[in-house]
């Protein structure tokens, strides 16, 4: 019955993980990645921040080393919590990309056969709401095409969190 199961992993190299995490890994992830099963119910989560993924060819490096374990859909993510740690996905990777929208963040599939010719997986880019970036130009036929979407949005998905004591949240805590 789930449709998929988001797996953060933060990095591909588990030392800068751990760095990432502020805790040393109790077990291999690296043999746990590679030896879980249905990989295709698995979207890889993988956060670009300042310092530890801000450069194309270790976000590049990351896309491929998951993909090659077998998982096929891969998701990154902008963070924009904190100016300092803040990555453009576009500007990283050289890509135009829409304007995310105001509530919410903007899910994109892309393609990037063009930097990744062995990549055979499904991208997917979450990139911050324009609200909260500060290097967009957003123009008034943004905010309009904005509000008019979420007037007429309708929640299709549900998502749910399972934590280590096996308890099942429909939401973030």
């Amino acid at each position: 019955m789930v449709d998929c199961i988001l797996l953060s992993v933060h990095h591909y190299n588990q030392k800068v993980a751990d760095v990432i995490r502020h805790s040393r890994s109790m077990y291999n992830r690296e043999h746990y990645y590679s030896t879980l099963k249905n990989k295709d119910k698995y979207v890889i989560s993988i956060n670009v921040f300042k310092p530890y993924m801000d450069k194309q060819e270790e976000i590049l490096h990351c896309i491929q080393y998951y993909n090659n374990l077998g998982y096929k859909n891969i998701k990154i993510a902008e963070l924009f919590d904190r100016d300092n740690m803040y990555v453009s996905i576009a500007d990283v990777l050289k890509m135009k990309l829409n304007i995310p929208f105001a509530q919410g963040c903007s899910n994109k599939n892309v393609n990037i056969k063009h930097l990744l010719p062995e990549f055979n997986g499904n991208l997917t880019i979450k990139t911050v709401c324009f609200l909260r970036n500060k290097n967009l130009k957003v123009t008034i036929w943004d905010f309009l095409k904005t509000v008019l979407r979420n007037i007429f949005r309708h929640k299709k998905y549900f998502f749910g969190v399972i934590y280590p004591d096996g308890k099942v949240y429909p939401y973030w805590l």
